[in-house]
């Protein structure tokens, strides 16, 4: 499905990080690419969109920079996916037992 004229275009340009970077830094910017990439797959996966072929790009860079700065904060592909997609998919229901509310996250 096509994107349309209304939605917001993510355009920002992929900061790249220093070497000597200090670990705050590269915090901002896992952080910053985060965001972005929530942006992305709520508009693919909540709307039913495409992205257009700039925005598949950046999103391809923005998730290899923050694979790798996950990776060096020690952080599993799983736990970075799983912070990518938080929010994105409805909660399944649950029946209220102290079980089920324990697994909710906040």
């Amino acid at each position: 499905m096509a994107t349309s004229s209304s939605s917001a275009t993510v355009k920002a340009k992929s900061p790249r990080p220093r070497r000597s970077a200090k670990k705050k830094d590269m915090s901002d910017v896992m952080s910053e690419h985060l965001n972005v990439l929530r942006q992305y797959a709520s508009r693919v996966h909540k709307s039913g969109e495409a992205l257009s072929e700039d925005e598949q790009t950046d999103r391809d860079t923005r998730f290899r920079e923050y694979a790798d700065i996950g990776g060096s904060f020690k952080l599993t592909e799983s736990e970075m996916v799983g912070l990518m997609y938080k929010g994105i998919f409805e909660e399944t229901l649950r029946c209220g037992c102290p079980q089920c509310n324990a697994r909710i996250t906040p």
